[in-house]
């Protein structure tokens, strides 16, 4: 059975260029409109920061603070599994993030992570296969953590004992003297937490793809077999003999050669890589398919639908791929959905043609109200 979860309330307080917003959203689908710069992204963001307790788009909190501003609050709420819950998010320049939950506020924010389950779908993705590795861990750790608290606690632990294992590194080359003890704690600590992280993504990156295969299948007509492939390090060796073998580069290089935040997925269209080999429209339906793949497989091990955030969707894509993806969302009965776009008309007539209601906040007149 699949519980119930969506946002009703949003209030925002100085978040980027929103001073003062408030909406009462529907459990199925809303969507913001307005000309670009207005801040429908932003809408999106302040969803995803209640949900995973950072923005996809900032790298840091000032960033969330408007020109000149001091403070930004973010206020959501929810419905989760038939309780009524307030979730918020609160700062100040200077001082500690305030995140709390019916005015409780966590100690640590990684207890909120996986409550409320969210996936996003934005231009930005295209990096997933046309960027580097990072852009892919990102992916499955993002996916991962959301799951399981044990992965994200590892995964904490691996970061933080890897950022000080190379600052050791860089600092035993600067004083030209090297501490085998200390290095071998740092060891220890990975290959503990790395293993776990290894065997979790060896584990569950299949269902990915069964899900992926899929739904490429069909946006496709099974021209393509889409798949994807694990590429780690400790497939071939054991993290010890990894570290072992690789120190004396590491004291070369300044930094840890060999691990776990070396993985990376392969995306392959008929066992080709889609980075290289993939056109420009079957890149495109590659992502819808991950994204896809990525929310049912949330949805399946969360037992609730994700919030689905599509950022754009209809501008960056055909009337082909945007359709399957409305279909495909409205056959499997998805939960709440949140859709930015400048077309007001484009988002009526494409629901229509589903049959479909949505709730339209059109941007432009509210601020002018």
């Amino acid at each position: 059975m699949v519980a119930t979860m969506f946002i009703r309330f949003l209030h925002l307080t100085e978040f980027k260029n929103h001073s003062q917003l408030k909406f009462e959203f529907t459990p199925s689908i809303n969507c913001f409109t307005g000309p670009n710069g207005i801040g429908k992204t932003n809408l999106l963001d302040s969803i995803y920061l209640l949900c995973l307790t950072k923005s996809f788009l900032a790298s840091s909190e000032s960033q969330n603070i408007p020109h000149e501003g001091t403070f930004y609050s973010v206020k959501g709420d929810f419905l989760l599994q038939k309780k009524e819950r307030s979730i918020s998010c609160k700062y100040q320049s200077g001082k500690k993030k305030l995140f709390e939950e019916d005015g409780i506020a966590y100690t640590k924010l990684a207890e909120h992570i996986g409550k409320i389950p969210v996936v996003i779908v934005s231009p930005g993705d295209q990096e997933l296969i046309l960027g580097g590795s990072e852009d892919r861990r990102k992916f499955i750790d993002v996916t991962l953590s959301q799951i399981d608290k044990n992965y994200l606690k590892a995964l904490s632990a691996y970061t933080k004992t890897l950022f000080q294992r190379n600052a050791s590194l860089k600092k035993f080359n600067e004083k030209k003297y090297f501490d085998r003890d200390l290095i071998a704690f740092y060891d220890q600590e990975l290959i503990k937490t790395g293993n776990f992280i290894f065997e979790e993504r060896k584990k569950w990156i299949p269902e990915l793809k069964k899900n992926l295969t899929r739904f490429y299948k069909q946006i496709s007509n099974g021209k393509e077999i889409a798949e994807i492939e694990y590429n780690s390090d400790l497939q071939n060796d054991s993290f010890k003999n990894l570290l072992k073998e690789s120190l004396q580069q590491d004291r070369i290089l300044q930094r840890t050669s060999k691990g776990i935040h070396k993985d990376d997925l392969i995306f392959t269209l008929d066992g080709l890589p889609a980075k290289r080999y993939g056109s420009q429209g079957q890149q495109k339906s590659y992502l819808l398919s991950i994204k896809l793949a990525q929310y049912f497989f949330l949805k399946e091990q969360k037992k609730c639908s994700p919030i689905l955030l599509l950022d754009d969707l209809f501008d960056k894509l055909d009337e082909h791929r945007s359709m399957f993806f409305l279909h495909t969302l409205a056959e499997n009965k998805i939960g709440q959905v949140f859709i930015t776009d400048t077309n007001e008309d484009r988002i009526i007539n494409n629901f229509a043609k589903i049959d479909t209601e949505v709730k339209i906040f059109n941007l432009e007149k509210i601020k002018n109200e």
